[in-house]
């Protein structure tokens, strides 16, 4: 009863943060590869240094110092809802859906706001990498055959970047995002502590510390099974992408 109640949190973190990662570090490598050599380009190069150089519990911890000490905007480091506002009805365990499913709007925004600084302290981590792959796999793409002959025949710089272009560069990052979210399953753990996030990862170091082992076990064995749950979602979303190894 524990695992399955906290399974929701930390799948909604995991979702949340990678939507953050994704917004942030497409675009961003897009542009960089675009704009290649430019300001922009070594502020996102620095960008994606600064985010796999820096832990992300320093990171949750200057986000709380910023947000909510100094600046007062962000709630208290202290679950995934506040105390005084009653959990929306559960439908999925996951607070943001089930408060908009049901119209629960306190709750939603309440939601919304503990949510905030944790997804965008793993967001950040992860957004690095994916920035990384981005703007590299566009600068090999830009400079193959078939884009240099769009451009020879005056198709619009908006249809040949992220219509020939950018479609192509996100093969690869497919496999990335599975990979990313595959580890934000498994190693949220460090900011769940940080921000008291009641998912499985506090869960399993709580155990850890009490020397419970079978919460210990019954972690290790769901994120095997989310692993190989997430491969096989990779390689669906490959046909989609790709043409050349659609399933028929």
């Amino acid at each position: 009863e524990d695992f399955r109640q906290r399974v929701p949190a930390t799948l909604e973190l995991t979702l949340a943060s990678l939507l953050v990662a994704a917004a942030i570090g497409i675009p961003l490598g897009v542009l960089s590869a675009v704009h290649r050599d430019t300001a922009l380009d070594h502020a996102s190069r620095l960008l994606g240094v600064g985010g796999v150089a820096m832990p992300s519990f320093w990171t949750g911890l200057l986000l709380l110092y910023v947000f909510f000490y100094l600046l007062g905007v962000a709630p208290p480091p202290l679950g995934r809802i506040a105390a005084d506002v009653r959990p929306p009805t559960r439908l999925t365990g996951l607070y943001v859906i089930d408060a908009a499913l049901t119209g629960h709007g306190t709750a939603l925004l309440s939601a919304l706001h503990h949510l905030m600084l944790p997804a965008l302290t793993l967001g950040f981590a992860v957004m690095a990498p994916l920035t990384r792959m981005v703007r590299a796999t566009m600068l090999e793409i830009l400079e193959s055959d078939y884009v240099k002959a769009a451009w020879a025949a005056g198709l619009p710089r908006r249809r040949v970047i992220y219509g020939d272009a950018l479609r192509n560069a996100l093969i690869p990052v497919i496999t990335l995002l599975g990979v990313i979210f595959g580890f934000l399953m498994a190693g949220n753990v460090v900011v769940e502590m940080v921000f008291a996030w009641p998912g499985l990862g506090h869960y399993a170091v709580t155990s850890l510390v009490t020397k419970d082992a079978g919460p210990i076990q019954s972690f290790v064995l769901f994120v095997a099974v989310m692993y190989v749950l997430v491969n096989l979602t990779v390689d669906l979303l490959y046909g989609l992408a790709d043409p050349r190894i659609r399933l028929r």
